[in-house]
C-alpha cells in the first residue's frame, strides 16, 4: 500500500479536501463572506493591514517578503467584488486597487533580476492576471513585454502562475 493510501484509508475526511482548501484559501473566503455583509467595516481594516506590510515589506524587501505576499492577498480577497471566468467584472468601490497594484506591485513585475522574490513575482502576476479586465490595453502594451520575461525565470512558481492564468 502506497502512503498516500493509507493516509486517505487513516484519515477519510482529511482525504474529501481539494488541493485547494487551505489557510490561505479559508481565510480569503472569510475576507469576501465579510465584505457581502459588512463592506465598509472590513475594507477600513483591510486596508490598513495591506498599507501596514506594504510599509514593512519596503523597509527590508529580503527580510519581509512574508508581508507583502499577504497583503498581495488580502489585496485580492477584499477589492474583488465579482468575478467570472473572464476575469473580474467588478472590484470593491471603497478601496483602489488599481493604484495600489500599479503602485506597488507593478514595480516588481518591471525589475528585470527575474529570479528574485519569486514569491512576491509570483503573486504580483496573479494579480495582474486576475485583473486583467482592469487595465487599458495601453497598460497591456506597456506591461507585456515584462510579463514575457518572467518565462526565463528559474524557479517553478512565476512561469507556473503565467500558464494557468492561460488556462
Amino acid at each position: 500500500m502506497f502512503p498516500l493510501e493509507v493516509f486517505k484509508e487513516s484519515y477519510p475526511v482529511l482525504a474529501t479536501l481539494h488541493v485547494s482548501d487551505t489557510r490561505r484559501r479559508a481565510a480569503s473566503d472569510l475576507i469576501k463572506g465579510m465584505c457581502k455583509h459588512h463592506l465598509e467595516a472590513t475594507t477600513d481594516i483591510c486596508q490598513q493591514c495591506i498599507e501596514v506590510q506594504l510599509h514593512q515589506y519596503e523597509s527590508n524587501v529580503e527580510e519581509y517578503w512574508k508581508a507583502k505576499d499577504a497583503a498581495i492577498k488580502l489585496l485580492l480577497a477584499v477589492g474583488i467584488r465579482s468575478q467570472t471566468a473572464n476575469g473580474v467584472s467588478e472590484v470593491n468601490p471603497r478601496i483602489n486597487v488599481m493604484e495600489i497594484g500599479v503602485t506597488k506591485l507593478l514595480p516588481e513585475i518591471k525589475d528585470t533580476n527575474v529570479n528574485s522574490r519569486p514569491i512576491i513575482r509570483a503573486g504580483c502576476i496573479k494579480f495582474v492576471t486576475t485583473l486583467r479586465n482592469q487595465f487599458t490595453k495601453e497598460q497591456w502594451l506597456h506591461m507585456l513585454p515584462f510579463l514575457i520575461i518572467h518565462f526565463t525565470s528559474s524557479h517553478v512558481s512565476v512561469p507556473f502562475q503565467h500558464q494557468s492564468a492561460e488556462c
